[in-house]
């Protein structure tokens, strides 16, 4: 489904025109690590270039790390590691960052991945697994400090729920679910799926799927905001990013 080479996936954004850009130049740079890489992804993945997440939201997940002086961080959905390099900068010595991916939306993103972990001076702190996520949540442990999703978002509610189920957040740690205002779909989600097979034309495919995706970010934003086991924010960071711990 996801491996048309003649579509460029993008979401509208739910800024007005230049704020972004201008809350990026005044917000501190990330890593010469993360930003080639970010360079990078562009350059070799410009079909899916815009699920990465941007210079502010990975600042904004170190500032997490750091505030909480977090030592053990889960990632779902790890791209070409954009995220995955911030994060393990900001973390002590003694860190890690386990972080998910089947690479099914482009199999580039891995080459670019594997490679900026590999060069990485903070390639010890990064476990990476290649694997289905539902799957991987079975063997990744317990008691993570900081969880970051920013996955498949027909599994996202499958995810949050065994995160929260099975203790894999710890009691006073911190899960961030990234898109979460899907570039604005959410205040008008279809009713029934889209059948992305049927469209022809590559704008017609995208339009589709951030229609089909959109029922749900919104099942979860609403599982999460009735769920009395947590409480949450959804923050209008670039695409929204919802932050949540236990209640």
């Amino acid at each position: 489904m996801y491996h048309r080479k003649d579509i460029v996936f993008a979401k509208p954004s739910i800024f007005v025109t230049g704020i972004e850009e201008y809350a990026c130049r005044v917000s501190s740079a990330p890593s010469e690590e993360t930003a080639k890489v970010a360079v990078e992804t562009a350059a070799r993945c410009p079909q899916w270039a815009d699920i990465a997440s941007n210079a502010i939201q990975v600042k904004f997940l170190a500032m997490l790390v750091g505030i909480k002086k977090a030592r053990r961080v889960l990632e779902i959905g790890t791209f070409t590691g954009h995220a995955t390099l911030e994060i393990a900068a900001a973390l002590p010595d003694d860190g890690t960052i386990t972080t998910i991916d089947n690479f099914d939306a482009d199999e580039t993103s891995r080459e670019i991945a594997l490679s900026a972990f590999m060069s990485s001076k903070h390639r010890n702190k990064i476990q990476l697994m290649e694997m289905d996520a539902l799957s991987a949540l079975d063997r990744v442990g317990k008691r993570y400090d900081l969880i970051f999703i920013d996955a498949d978002k027909p599994n996202y509610r499958g995810y949050y729920e065994k995160i929260v189920a099975d203790g894999i957040l710890d009691r006073d740690g911190i899960l961030v679910i990234d898109n979460t205002l899907w570039g604005g779909r959410v205040l008008r989600p279809l009713d029934s799926p889209c059948d992305l097979g049927s469209a022809v034309h590559p704008d017609e495919w995208v339009e589709n799927m951030l229609n089909d995706w959109s029922r749900y970010v919104v099942e979860l934003n609403e599982f999460v905001v009735s769920d009395r086991r947590v409480e949450n924010v959804l923050l209008p960071v670039h695409d929204g990013m919802t932050l949540i711990r236990y209640a």
